[in-house]
């Protein structure tokens, strides 16, 4: 039997990126920056930096940034060469208190002003104000933290989702190991409710875990699992592995589906503007989300 172009395109596409990323595996663990550390989901301590001191226990930090994105013959299938034009100023303060015994009290929030344009009509000017972060974190134990009000979780590495969320999350984190545990609801368009749970450990220059979330966006309910592997190889060379499914109303009629994402990133020189050039792989069954 004949194999769809399709098909034959993502088989030439997987043994291209196996090709790619199999020559510097054998030479693994011993040209390393500095040792690895496990991903964690949420993690109260390490937040968006505070530069301005009020005392001994007030910290504080305001920033500023402008963005320009214009987009232009974007033809589709009307036949119609599109154009978008949009301004943003994004005026952010973010706040630190530490209290005393471990307790930490964190908010950032941010004002968003925007105009936009197309080559039909000019939207209003538009203001939001976005609460990203305003919890209050304990210590209860020497590497454990329970962690009350909205949070936004966000993987350094975004393989799992950046979002911020309303809940409660009890997290135990050491060297080598961290164990997460969380109850949630979305904010904004997301008004499903979750439940997680994460495990990731580091051995020698390996970084692996796996995720579950149970979702539950009425009268739909979703299971979610991830699993993830990171090999540091050299300041230049690493390698990243992520495989996941859904089971229940995964779209498009399914019960199921599966996706993967394999990858590698290799950095030239040591220049600032940090070059590097990503060799990748990713496929999904029909549905995937």
């Amino acid at each position: 039997m004949m194999m769809s172009d399709k098909r034959t395109g993502r088989v030439v596409a997987l043994l291209a990126s196996v090709m790619m990323l199999t020559p510097d595996l054998g030479r693994a663990g011993t040209r390393t920056a500095k040792p690895m550390q496990p991903s964690t989901v949420f993690n109260a301590e390490k937040r968006k930096k505070t530069k301005h001191d009020i005392g001994q226990h007030l910290s504080y930090s305001m920033y500023s940034s402008f963005r320009y994105q214009s987009e232009n013959n974007r033809r589709r299938d009307d036949g119609i060469d599109d154009h978008t034009e949009e301004y943003a100023l994004y005026l952010g303060f973010v706040g630190r208190a530490d209290l005393g015994r471990g307790v930490i009290a964190f908010g950032h929030a941010e004002l968003d002003t925007r105009s936009k344009s197309t080559q039909d009509r000019r939207y209003d000017l538009a203001t939001q104000w976005k609460t990203k972060e305003a919890f209050v974190s304990f210590k209860v134990a020497a590497q454990a933290r329970v962690t009350v009000g909205r949070m936004r979780f966000s993987d350094p590495h975004k393989w799992v989702a950046d979002l911020a969320v309303d809940g409660v999350h009890c997290g135990h984190k050491g060297k080598q190991q961290v164990t997460e545990f969380a109850v949630f609801r979305g904010t904004g368009d997301v008004t499903a409710s979750y439940l997680m749970a994460h495990h990731g450990r580091v051995m020698d220059q390996n970084r692996y875990g796996i995720l579950a979330l149970l979702e539950n966006d009425s009268p739909d309910t979703r299971a979610h699992l991830a699993g993830y592997a990171n090999v540091f190889v050299s300041k230049k060379v690493s390698y990243e592995l992520n495989l996941g499914a859904v089971i229940g109303d995964a779209a498009n009629g399914k019960n199921e589906a599966f996706g993967i994402d394999v990858r590698s990133i290799r950095k030239f020189g040591t220049s600032d503007l940090n070059p590097q050039m990503m060799f990748g792989f990713a496929a999904g069954t029909e549905g995937y989300r």
